[in-house]
């Protein structure tokens, strides 16, 4: 017997505990017990896949012997990030024969924001902020409901280039900040009221398949509020309330910074 199941899922998610089963004589029942978590909206029996006529009946067994089976238990992820969801499967073959699995699944605790974008330069104002909390963008037009002001308590991250060639990423709090401000006519930045955000550049990190493990071992110790970044660039960030995460620099061209991020559900 092998059990088939991926290591994560997302809070809220369907995710499917599977086992493959084999017997010679052919398996008449499965249980599933020692389940961790109580889960409410976890299924009451098992499912065979292999074959669709054959029944579990609240004993676990099933309404005739097969020799081979796939047998599912789906569950609704819990909102429980970082933690281990795990349970058993005990299968039990026709002469007697009785095997039992521990399967387990880990709750990510974290999640890809969608692809956006800065577009704020020395020369003209647009999308200045960013907050991973609304996955918005805020600027500098005051008369807009994405005014920075209006949601300061939000705020992540700033963002400035040249246009061309030179692209920053900043800790909103940062002093340098100001001068920028007041370049677009803004004379109301107070760095001490927006939020701090740790930055530190990671090499060695592959993106697209990051997960919690390489979030954790982000090392913050020469972390600093400002960062000079390039295309392919990965940043390794902790916002205010402790949360990290990784921003990816998917591109940039002209006054545009593309970027996506990773960041843990809670701080851990």
């Amino acid at each position: 017997m092998e059990t088939l199941e991926e290591p994560y899922a997302n809070p809220k998610d369907e995710y499917i505990f599977k086992l493959m089963a084999q017997s010679s004589s052919g398996l008449k029942q499965v249980t599933i017990s020692n389940i961790s978590h109580e889960l409410d909206s976890a299924a009451t029996l098992p499912k065979i896949v292999l074959a669709e006529d054959i029944t579990v009946d609240e004993q676990g067994f099933l309404s005739q012997p097969i020799k081979t089976a796939i047998i599912e238990y789906p569950i609704l992820v819990p909102e429980l990030p970082g933690e281990t969801i795990s349970l058993d499967f005990t299968v039990t073959a026709v002469n007697g024969k009785q095997e039992t699995i521990h399967s387990s699944m880990l709750v990510a605790n974290f999640k890809e924001l969608k692809q956006l974008f800065f577009a704020n330069t020395y020369k003209s104002k647009n999308y200045a902020f960013f907050s991973t909390e609304t996955q918005s963008m805020y600027g500098l037009t005051s008369h807009l409901g994405t005014y920075y002001k209006r949601n300061v308590d939000k705020i992540d991250f700033y963002s400035i280039s040249d246009g061309s060639s030179e692209y920053f990423l900043f800790s909103p709090d940062e002093q340098e900040i100001v001068p920028f401000m007041e370049n677009h006519k803004d004379y109301n930045y107070v760095p001490s009221e927006m939020r701090k955000t740790l930055l530190t550049k990671l090499d060695g990190i592959d993106f697209k398949n990051a997960k919690d493990k390489e979030i954790l071992s982000i090392d913050f110790s020469n972390a600093c509020g400002k960062v000079q970044v390039k295309k392919g660039d990965n940043i390794g960030f902790m916002l205010q309330d402790g949360r990290k995460g990784i921003m990816n620099i998917i591109g940039t061209a002209g006054k545009y910074l593309d970027f996506k991020c990773k960041v843990q559900t809670i701080a851990q």
